[in-house]
Protein backbone atom coordinates (compact mmCIF):
# COMPACT_ATOMS: atom_id res chain seq x y z
CA UNK A 1 0.00 0.00 0.00
CA UNK A 2 2.77 2.10 0.47
CA UNK A 3 4.79 1.53 -2.06
CA UNK A 4 1.56 2.14 -4.11
CA UNK A 5 0.42 5.65 -2.74
CA UNK A 6 4.10 7.14 -3.74
CA UNK A 7 3.89 6.21 -7.09
CA UNK A 8 -0.24 6.15 -7.97
CA UNK A 9 -2.52 8.81 -7.76
CA UNK A 10 -5.55 6.26 -7.99
CA UNK A 11 -5.80 3.28 -5.59
CA UNK A 12 -8.54 0.82 -5.15
CA UNK A 13 -8.77 -1.27 -1.62
CA UNK A 14 -10.70 -4.16 -1.55
CA UNK A 15 -11.45 -5.21 1.86
CA UNK A 16 -12.73 -7.90 4.66
CA UNK A 17 -16.08 -6.76 5.56
CA UNK A 18 -15.34 -6.69 9.42
CA UNK A 19 -12.27 -5.21 8.70
CA UNK A 20 -12.04 -1.33 9.33
CA UNK A 21 -12.87 0.81 6.59
CA UNK A 22 -9.08 2.41 6.94
CA UNK A 23 -7.68 -0.63 8.83
CA UNK A 24 -3.59 -0.45 7.85
CA UNK A 25 -4.29 2.68 5.55
CA UNK A 26 -3.63 5.23 7.66
CA UNK A 27 -0.21 3.88 8.72
CA UNK A 28 0.98 2.94 5.03
CA UNK A 29 0.00 6.85 3.76
CA UNK A 30 2.06 8.03 6.74
CA UNK A 31 4.77 6.14 5.32
CA UNK A 32 4.23 7.15 2.14
CA UNK A 33 4.51 11.17 3.35
CA UNK A 34 0.94 11.36 3.54
CA UNK A 35 0.27 12.44 7.10
CA UNK A 36 -3.27 13.63 7.21
CA UNK A 37 -5.55 12.06 4.42
CA UNK A 38 -9.22 13.12 4.06
CA UNK A 39 -11.55 10.32 4.99
CA UNK A 40 -15.45 10.54 3.46
CA UNK A 41 -17.86 8.32 4.14
CA UNK A 42 -19.88 7.24 1.30
CA UNK A 43 -23.75 6.65 1.87
CA UNK A 44 -26.22 5.46 -0.56
CA UNK A 45 -27.38 9.71 -0.98
CA UNK A 46 -24.18 10.73 -0.72
CA UNK A 47 -22.98 13.07 -3.54
CA UNK A 48 -19.54 12.81 -3.01
CA UNK A 49 -18.73 16.36 -5.43
CA UNK A 50 -20.62 18.16 -3.02
CA UNK A 51 -19.12 16.11 0.26
CA UNK A 52 -15.69 17.26 -1.03
CA UNK A 53 -16.15 20.70 -1.66
CA UNK A 54 -15.86 22.62 1.42
CA UNK A 55 -12.65 20.66 1.68
CA UNK A 56 -11.39 21.91 -2.03
CA UNK A 57 -12.58 25.59 -2.16
CA UNK A 58 -16.20 25.55 -1.74
CA UNK A 59 -17.31 24.43 -4.83
CA UNK A 60 -18.87 21.12 -5.97
CA UNK A 61 -14.90 19.25 -6.64
CA UNK A 62 -15.78 16.90 -9.69
CA UNK A 63 -13.83 13.86 -10.67
CA UNK A 64 -11.90 16.23 -13.06
CA UNK A 65 -11.46 19.12 -10.72
CA UNK A 66 -9.62 16.98 -8.22
CA UNK A 67 -7.54 15.42 -10.66
CA UNK A 68 -6.28 18.36 -11.48
CA UNK A 69 -5.91 19.52 -8.16
CA UNK A 70 -2.35 20.40 -6.03
CA UNK A 71 -1.41 20.62 -2.77
CA UNK A 72 2.03 22.06 -1.00
CA UNK A 73 2.42 18.45 0.58
CA UNK A 74 1.32 15.01 0.10
CA UNK A 75 -2.56 14.74 0.90
CA UNK A 76 -5.01 12.05 -0.10
CA UNK A 77 -8.74 11.61 -0.34
CA UNK A 78 -10.43 8.22 0.49
CA UNK A 79 -13.84 7.49 -0.42
CA UNK A 80 -14.90 4.35 2.22
CA UNK A 81 -18.10 2.76 0.64
CA UNK A 82 -20.66 1.89 3.55
CA UNK A 83 -23.16 -0.23 0.99
CA UNK A 84 -23.26 -1.56 -2.45
CA UNK A 85 -25.26 1.42 -3.87
CA UNK A 86 -22.73 3.76 -2.53
CA UNK A 87 -19.86 1.33 -3.76
CA UNK A 88 -21.33 2.11 -7.36
CA UNK A 89 -21.54 5.74 -6.41
CA UNK A 90 -17.65 5.62 -5.38
CA UNK A 91 -16.48 3.52 -8.50
CA UNK A 92 -18.00 6.01 -11.44
CA UNK A 93 -16.09 9.03 -9.20
CA UNK A 94 -12.79 6.57 -9.31
CA UNK A 95 -13.43 5.83 -13.05
CA UNK A 96 -14.08 9.38 -13.79
CA UNK A 97 -11.15 10.55 -11.92
CA UNK A 98 -9.14 8.01 -13.50
CA UNK A 99 -9.77 9.29 -17.02
CA UNK A 100 -8.74 12.68 -16.18
CA UNK A 101 -5.51 11.67 -15.00
CA UNK A 102 -3.68 12.12 -18.74
CA UNK A 103 -5.13 15.65 -18.92
CA UNK A 104 -4.44 16.59 -15.45
CA UNK A 105 -0.84 17.29 -13.23
CA UNK A 106 -2.01 17.32 -10.35
CA UNK A 107 -0.69 15.38 -6.52
CA UNK A 108 -3.91 14.29 -4.96
CA UNK A 109 -4.31 10.63 -4.34
CA UNK A 110 -7.72 9.26 -4.57
CA UNK A 111 -8.01 6.01 -2.83
CA UNK A 112 -11.14 3.72 -2.82
CA UNK A 113 -11.82 1.55 0.04
CA UNK A 114 -14.71 -1.49 -0.51
CA UNK A 115 -15.49 -5.14 -0.24
CA UNK A 116 -15.80 -7.36 -3.43
CA UNK A 117 -15.45 -10.64 -2.94
CA UNK A 118 -14.89 -11.43 -6.66
CA UNK A 119 -11.41 -9.25 -6.63
CA UNK A 120 -9.09 -11.34 -5.39
CA UNK A 121 -5.82 -10.11 -7.38
CA UNK A 122 -3.68 -7.05 -6.59
CA UNK A 123 -2.59 -5.18 -9.79
CA UNK A 124 -0.45 -2.42 -10.83
CA UNK A 125 -2.09 -0.51 -14.09
CA UNK A 126 -0.42 3.09 -15.23
CA UNK A 127 -2.77 5.39 -13.57
CA UNK A 128 -4.30 3.45 -10.54
CA UNK A 129 -3.33 0.17 -8.44
CA UNK A 130 -5.78 -2.52 -7.32
CA UNK A 131 -4.68 -3.92 -3.86
CA UNK A 132 -6.46 -6.66 -2.50
CA UNK A 133 -5.85 -6.45 1.57
CA UNK A 134 -7.27 -9.01 4.00
CA UNK A 135 -5.41 -7.95 6.75
CA UNK A 136 -4.11 -11.39 7.94
CA UNK A 137 -0.64 -12.48 8.84
CA UNK A 138 1.63 -15.20 7.57
CA UNK A 139 3.21 -17.94 10.26
CA UNK A 140 6.00 -16.17 10.60
CA UNK A 141 4.43 -12.47 11.15
CA UNK A 142 1.96 -14.06 13.07
CA UNK A 143 4.57 -15.50 15.30
CA UNK A 144 6.31 -12.39 15.80
CA UNK A 145 3.21 -10.51 16.89
CA UNK A 146 1.95 -12.70 19.40
CA UNK A 147 5.47 -12.34 21.11
CA UNK A 148 5.76 -8.87 20.73
CA UNK A 149 1.70 -8.10 22.47
CA UNK A 150 2.53 -10.64 24.69
CA UNK A 151 6.19 -8.86 26.68
CA UNK A 152 5.31 -8.88 30.04
CA UNK A 153 2.60 -10.91 30.51
CA UNK A 154 2.85 -14.02 32.89
CA UNK A 155 2.94 -17.23 30.71
CA UNK A 156 1.71 -20.92 32.90
CA UNK A 157 4.91 -20.59 35.15
CA UNK A 158 8.67 -20.60 33.06
CA UNK A 159 7.27 -22.36 29.94
CA UNK A 160 5.74 -20.36 26.84
CA UNK A 161 2.48 -22.46 26.39
CA UNK A 162 0.47 -19.93 26.36
CA UNK A 163 1.95 -17.91 23.89
CA UNK A 164 2.33 -20.79 21.77
CA UNK A 165 -1.66 -21.27 22.02
CA UNK A 166 -1.85 -18.12 21.04
CA UNK A 167 -0.11 -18.24 17.90
CA UNK A 168 -1.23 -21.83 16.59
CA UNK A 169 -5.23 -20.91 17.55
CA UNK A 170 -5.17 -17.08 16.12
CA UNK A 171 -3.54 -18.73 12.98
CA UNK A 172 -3.36 -15.89 10.39
CA UNK A 173 -6.21 -13.69 12.48
CA UNK A 174 -4.82 -10.81 14.14
CA UNK A 175 -8.57 -9.99 15.39
CA UNK A 176 -8.95 -13.82 16.70
CA UNK A 177 -4.92 -13.49 18.51
CA UNK A 178 -6.49 -10.05 20.46
CA UNK A 179 -9.38 -12.03 21.26
CA UNK A 180 -7.23 -14.53 22.89
CA UNK A 181 -4.73 -12.57 24.28
CA UNK A 182 -7.84 -10.82 26.15
CA UNK A 183 -8.61 -14.67 27.58
CA UNK A 184 -7.89 -15.46 30.93
CA UNK A 185 -4.87 -17.95 31.71
CA UNK A 186 -6.91 -20.71 32.52
CA UNK A 187 -9.22 -20.06 29.51
CA UNK A 188 -5.85 -19.86 27.02
CA UNK A 189 -4.80 -23.79 28.67
CA UNK A 190 -8.78 -25.01 28.19
CA UNK A 191 -8.50 -24.11 24.61
CA UNK A 192 -10.24 -25.29 22.22
CA UNK A 193 -13.28 -25.44 24.65
CA UNK A 194 -12.91 -22.00 25.37
CA UNK A 195 -13.09 -20.96 21.55
CA UNK A 196 -17.55 -21.33 22.17
CA UNK A 197 -17.57 -18.33 23.59
CA UNK A 198 -15.89 -16.52 20.51
CA UNK A 199 -17.93 -18.53 18.22
CA UNK A 200 -21.38 -17.72 19.95
CA UNK A 201 -21.03 -13.87 18.87
CA UNK A 202 -20.97 -14.60 15.36
CA UNK A 203 -21.63 -18.46 14.59
CA UNK A 204 -23.21 -17.82 10.88
CA UNK A 205 -19.68 -16.02 9.93
CA UNK A 206 -17.64 -19.28 10.91
CA UNK A 207 -20.13 -21.69 8.92
CA UNK A 208 -18.42 -21.06 5.80
CA UNK A 209 -15.24 -19.85 4.54
CA UNK A 210 -15.03 -16.71 3.12
CA UNK A 211 -12.12 -14.13 3.40
CA UNK A 212 -14.39 -11.27 2.38
CA UNK A 213 -16.34 -12.21 5.33
CA UNK A 214 -12.58 -12.51 7.40
CA UNK A 215 -13.56 -16.36 8.03
CA UNK A 216 -10.40 -17.13 5.38
CA UNK A 217 -7.66 -15.60 3.95
CA UNK A 218 -6.26 -14.63 0.79
CA UNK A 219 -2.76 -14.27 2.53
CA UNK A 220 -2.79 -18.08 3.58
CA UNK A 221 -4.64 -19.46 1.22
CA UNK A 222 -3.78 -23.02 2.36
CA UNK A 223 -4.67 -22.69 6.06
CA UNK A 224 -8.60 -23.08 7.34
CA UNK A 225 -9.56 -21.05 10.08
CA UNK A 226 -9.67 -22.29 13.57
CA UNK A 227 -13.43 -20.91 14.31
CA UNK A 228 -14.36 -23.07 11.26
CA UNK A 229 -12.79 -26.23 12.64
CA UNK A 230 -14.48 -25.57 16.03
CA UNK A 231 -17.60 -25.04 14.10
CA UNK A 232 -17.57 -28.10 12.36
CA UNK A 233 -16.19 -29.75 15.94
CA UNK A 234 -19.42 -29.10 17.94
CA UNK A 235 -21.90 -29.37 15.35
CA UNK A 236 -23.07 -32.74 14.53
CA UNK A 237 -21.71 -33.73 10.83
CA UNK A 238 -19.45 -35.93 9.31
CA UNK A 239 -16.66 -33.17 9.29
CA UNK A 240 -17.23 -32.92 13.50
CA UNK A 241 -13.78 -35.17 13.64
CA UNK A 242 -12.30 -33.49 11.19
CA UNK A 243 -12.57 -30.31 12.71
CA UNK A 244 -12.13 -31.55 16.42
CA UNK A 245 -8.45 -33.28 14.90
CA UNK A 246 -7.92 -29.82 13.60
CA UNK A 247 -8.42 -28.02 16.74
CA UNK A 248 -6.64 -30.40 18.78
CA UNK A 249 -3.56 -30.50 15.95
CA UNK A 250 -3.01 -26.80 17.18
CA UNK A 251 -2.60 -27.47 20.69
CA UNK A 252 -0.45 -30.65 19.91
CA UNK A 253 1.73 -28.26 17.92
CA UNK A 254 1.93 -25.94 20.54
CA UNK A 255 3.19 -28.46 22.96
CA UNK A 256 5.71 -29.90 20.28
CA UNK A 257 7.65 -26.04 20.89
CA UNK A 258 6.79 -25.20 24.21
CA UNK A 259 6.46 -28.24 26.50
CA UNK A 260 8.77 -30.57 24.37
CA UNK A 261 11.87 -28.47 24.89
CA UNK A 262 10.85 -27.33 28.66
CA UNK A 263 10.46 -31.22 29.33
CA UNK A 264 14.04 -31.53 27.69
CA UNK A 265 16.30 -28.99 29.11
CA UNK A 266 15.41 -29.82 32.48
CA UNK A 267 16.18 -34.10 32.21
CA UNK A 268 20.25 -33.37 33.20
CA UNK A 269 18.41 -32.22 36.26
CA UNK A 270 16.27 -34.95 37.02
CA UNK A 271 19.04 -37.53 36.03
CA UNK A 272 21.80 -35.80 38.08
CA UNK A 273 19.41 -36.53 41.02
CA UNK A 274 18.76 -40.49 39.97
CA UNK A 275 22.41 -41.03 39.08
CA UNK A 276 23.20 -42.77 42.58
CA UNK A 277 20.27 -45.29 42.42
CA UNK A 278 21.51 -45.46 38.63
CA UNK A 279 25.07 -46.19 39.62
CA UNK A 280 23.70 -48.95 41.77
CA UNK A 281 21.59 -50.06 38.97
CA UNK A 282 24.52 -50.26 36.71
CA UNK A 283 28.38 -49.29 38.09
CA UNK A 284 29.28 -49.13 34.80
CA UNK A 285 27.11 -46.17 34.08
CA UNK A 286 26.24 -47.71 30.40
CA UNK A 287 22.22 -49.46 30.44
CA UNK A 288 20.84 -51.66 27.95
CA UNK A 289 18.06 -50.09 26.31
CA UNK A 290 15.95 -52.21 23.90
CA UNK A 291 15.49 -50.80 20.69
CA UNK A 292 11.75 -50.82 18.71
CA UNK A 293 9.82 -54.13 19.43
CA UNK A 294 13.05 -56.36 18.42
CA UNK A 295 15.12 -58.29 20.74
CA UNK A 296 17.80 -55.60 20.33
CA UNK A 297 19.36 -53.61 22.18
CA UNK A 298 21.69 -50.33 22.37
CA UNK A 299 24.66 -49.28 24.78
CA UNK A 300 23.04 -45.67 26.56
CA UNK A 301 24.92 -43.90 28.98
CA UNK A 302 23.81 -42.13 32.28
CA UNK A 303 23.41 -38.68 30.91
CA UNK A 304 21.55 -39.76 27.83
CA UNK A 305 18.58 -41.52 29.55
CA UNK A 306 15.31 -40.95 28.47
CA UNK A 307 12.47 -40.28 30.76
CA UNK A 308 11.17 -43.64 29.73
CA UNK A 309 13.81 -45.30 30.80
CA UNK A 310 14.49 -43.82 33.79
CA UNK A 311 10.65 -44.93 34.60
CA UNK A 312 12.13 -48.84 33.96
CA UNK A 313 14.61 -48.11 36.06
CA UNK A 314 12.34 -47.11 38.76
CA UNK A 315 10.80 -50.76 38.85
CA UNK A 316 14.08 -51.65 39.15
CA UNK A 317 15.29 -50.20 42.24
CA UNK A 318 11.83 -51.20 43.92
CA UNK A 319 12.68 -55.05 42.41
CA UNK A 320 16.28 -54.38 44.03
CA UNK A 321 15.27 -52.92 47.04
CA UNK A 322 17.16 -49.49 46.81
CA UNK A 323 16.17 -47.39 49.22
CA UNK A 324 15.33 -44.02 47.67
CA UNK A 325 15.39 -40.65 48.72
CA UNK A 326 12.52 -38.46 49.06
CA UNK A 327 13.73 -36.08 46.07
CA UNK A 328 15.03 -38.88 44.62
CA UNK A 329 11.33 -40.78 44.62
CA UNK A 330 10.22 -37.44 43.12
CA UNK A 331 12.50 -37.55 40.38
CA UNK A 332 10.98 -40.75 39.85
CA UNK A 333 7.39 -39.44 40.02
CA UNK A 334 8.11 -36.83 37.37
CA UNK A 335 9.69 -39.46 35.28
CA UNK A 336 6.11 -41.07 35.02
CA UNK A 337 4.50 -37.91 34.08
CA UNK A 338 6.84 -36.79 31.67
CA UNK A 339 6.55 -40.12 30.11
CA UNK A 340 2.55 -40.16 29.85
CA UNK A 341 2.89 -36.39 28.52
CA UNK A 342 5.69 -37.15 26.30
CA UNK A 343 3.93 -40.15 24.48
CA UNK A 344 1.08 -38.15 23.65
CA UNK A 345 2.94 -35.58 22.26
CA UNK A 346 5.09 -38.66 20.05
CA UNK A 347 2.03 -39.97 19.21
CA UNK A 348 0.50 -36.34 17.53
CA UNK A 349 -2.30 -36.23 20.25
CA UNK A 350 -3.17 -33.21 22.78
CA UNK A 351 -2.20 -34.31 25.83
CA UNK A 352 -4.81 -33.58 28.65
CA UNK A 353 -4.69 -30.45 30.44
CA UNK A 354 -4.73 -31.95 33.66
CA UNK A 355 -1.37 -33.98 32.66
CA UNK A 356 0.65 -30.97 31.31
CA UNK A 357 -0.37 -28.98 34.80
CA UNK A 358 0.41 -31.91 36.84
CA UNK A 359 4.01 -32.49 34.85
CA UNK A 360 5.02 -28.62 34.79
CA UNK A 361 4.23 -27.74 38.35
CA UNK A 362 5.94 -30.79 39.84
CA UNK A 363 9.01 -30.85 37.47
CA UNK A 364 8.83 -26.42 38.30
CA UNK A 365 8.44 -27.03 41.67
CA UNK A 366 11.75 -29.69 41.65
CA UNK A 367 13.87 -27.96 39.36
CA UNK A 368 13.28 -24.77 42.16
CA UNK A 369 14.48 -26.73 45.15
CA UNK A 370 17.61 -27.53 43.84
Amino acid sequence: MTDAAKVKRAIIVNRPRDRSPDHGLREALQCANIPDPLFIDVQDGTNISNTLAPHFGGSATHASNLAAEKSPHGHAVVLRANSERSQKHCEKYMGEFIESLPEHDGNIRLILSFEDPGMKETASHEDFAVIVYDGMLPPEEMQAYVSYRMLGRQDFKSTSLLRHLVTEFASFDVGLAEDLMRMTNAEILGLPESLTQLLATKEEKWATPSWIRGSASLTCPNETHTLHEWYQAIHTSPLSDKGRDAVHRRYWRACIKAISPWIEERRHIVVSELQPVLLQLEPSGSFQIPVGNKNEFKSVKIKDLEYSDLQYQKRMAREQNIKLTARQARAFDICGKARIVRNEISHTRMPPLASIQDLVLSLEDFVQQI
